[in-house]
């Protein structure tokens, strides 16, 4: 008997997978949940580049200036007036015949140096009789011939020819003179005798000298602005090989005053301490001790009778700033002549490079001190009146000399 074998289905692979079960899709990341994280990147970007420039403005904010110096010399100081004028010969000589007629001769020449009495032409001269005689023109002083208007042959009219009233001009270049215009506002600076210097286009490189010889008295009046003429001597041995010629025009420094072995200090020092403590860079309690103490000792601010004024320069001590009363001369615009308060070799402070002096000063007080009028000057600070804290007389455009 044979055994059955019961045989039992086994399912497929494919049914196996079939039957499985089926996991979910996976989901993409929601566009929303990106769009946060940028705007919250940002964020964090925003407030790091405004903590860093904050933090850069309030460090520059805060930073100290560096200064400028310079050193007080001594040397030459003067003070100037400024002109213009024309140059002009000694004396000019306009020529001509007293009658009219033909011309017979000529002498000269254009640039020919004549003397007193030389003949310069001849003039032939028929009267009513038909009587011929000859004129002769001849040189009144020692010059130089200028201009010759006329040829031999033509008929001359007693006034000259009919393009010039003067047939021969001659000019004494002997000597010459400047005639400079001088604004009402300097002229009381000028006096006979003061010294000059000039320069004119032809010789730009070259300086020449002058003499105020006199002042005249009557002013002319252009465009509402009235000046007076200053005649001034040339002096000759200046001129070396140079040519001046008549008409030129000069161009003068007139020296008003000029002071030799002097103290001198650079005018951006006494501007630069009003700036300086008007914005708060000097200790205000200093101040006011040190100004205390000078007018304790002193009946007044300034000399008006000699010109002196007080001023206020800063000296860099320590690295602050420290306040130095002064009394002042003359100033040409560039230097002030130091009269008392300095020595020779003093270091003063002339400007600051950096720094934010604004921010000192609206940190050490808001509305301090010179906000309201400075301290006992008046509206315009320290001892000037409305002027500030002054740095001498006003004066031209010359420069001290050593420097």
């Amino acid at each position: 008997m044979s055994d059955s074998v019961e045989t039992q289905p086994q399912p497929l692979i494919s049914d196996e997978l079939s039957d499985a079960p089926v996991p979910p899709k996976a989901r993409k990341p929601r566009r929303r949940t990106r769009r946060t994280w940028l705007i919250v990147l940002s964020i964090i970007v925003l407030i790091v580049l405004l903590g860093g420039g904050f933090l850069y403005w309030r460090a520059s904010r805060n930073s100290l200036p560096s200064f400028t110096q310079a050193q007080v010399t001594t040397g030459t100081l003067s003070t100037q007036v400024s002109a213009t004028g024309p140059i002009a010969a000694n004396a000019e000589y306009d020529l001509n015949f007293p009658a009219s007629g033909q011309l017979a001769s000529i002498s000269v020449k254009i640039g020919d140096k004549v003397t007193s009495g030389e003949t310069l032409a001849t003039l032939n001269v028929t009267n009513t009789q038909n009587h011929t005689s000859t004129l002769t023109l001849t040189a009144p002083g020692d010059a130089t011939v200028a201009a010759v208007r006329g040829v031999v042959g033509e008929n001359l009219s007693s006034g000259g020819n009919a393009t010039s009233s003067a047939f021969i001009v001659l000019t004494d270049t002997s000597k010459l003179r400047v005639t400079a215009s001088v604004n009402e506002t300097d002229i009381n600076n000028v006096k006979q005798g003061q010294q000059a210097t000039f320069t004119v286009a032809a010789y730009t490189s070259q300086i020449f000298k002058a003499t105020v010889g006199s002042i005249e008295t009557v002013g002319q009046s252009s465009s509402g602005v009235v000046s007076y003429a200053v005649n001034l001597d040339v002096d000759m041995t200046s001129l070396n090989s140079a040519h001046l010629y008549p008409g030129m025009t000069a161009t003068l420094n007139i020296i008003t005053q000029q002071k030799a072995g002097v103290l001198m200090v650079p005018n951006s020092a006494l501007t630069y301490s009003t700036t300086a403590i008007s914005n708060g860079l000097v200790d205000r309690s200093t101040l006011r001790g040190l100004i205390g103490n000078r007018q304790s000792g002193e009946a007044g601010s300034q000399n008006s009778s000699t010109g002196e004024k007080r001023g206020m320069v800063l000296e860099l001590q320590n690295g602050k700033l420290t306040p130095v009363l002064i009394t002042t001369g003359i100033t040409n615009g560039q230097y002030t002549e130091v009269l008392s308060g300095l020595q020779d070799g003093d270091v003063v402070v002339t400007g600051q490079i950096g720094g934010n002096s604004s921010t000192t000063a609206s940190s050490q007080g808001g509305n301090g001190l010179f906000n309201r009028g400075g301290l006992g000057g008046g509206n315009g600070g320290f001892g000037g009146g409305n002027g500030g804290f002054g740095g001498g007389n006003r004066g031209g455009t010359g420069r001290g000399g050593n420097q």
